[in-house]
């Protein structure tokens, strides 16, 4: 049981290096969606990070980062995003939704390291 709990801790101590990349690849993407709501591009780089976050973080027990990523993913598809639906009216509100569950990801990110 032991060997077992060491190969896991190793593969979070790997998951946990990629976290500064993580970071900065989704504050990048995150930015270009505020900066500009109704570019499309911004919010097809924005939803699949989300969603891999949103389903590995747990799986590496990062229960908080998996949250907080997953709240992010449920607006982001209650949104219609993943099918490209957003109408560009409501890219605005959805940005001022996603702010504060983007900078509790963020901080989320920055906390798992």
């Amino acid at each position: 049981m032991e060997a077992i709990n060491i190969q896991f801790s190793v593969l979070q101590d790997r998951y946990r290096n990629t976290m500064p990349d993580k970071r900065v690849v989704l504050e990048r993407a995150w930015e270009r969606m505020r900066t500009a709501p109704q570019d499309p591009a911004g919010l097809k780089e924005l939803f699949p990070l989300v969603h891999r976050l949103a389903g590995s973080a747990s799986s590496y027990g990062f229960e908080d980062l998996g949250d907080a990523a997953l709240r992010v993913h449920d607006t982001l598809d209650r949104h219609r995003v993943r099918s490209g639906q957003l109408e560009p009216a409501d890219a605005s509100a959805l940005v001022h939704e996603l702010k504060p569950q983007m900078e509790q990801l963020i901080r989320a990110l920055e906390s798992a390291r």
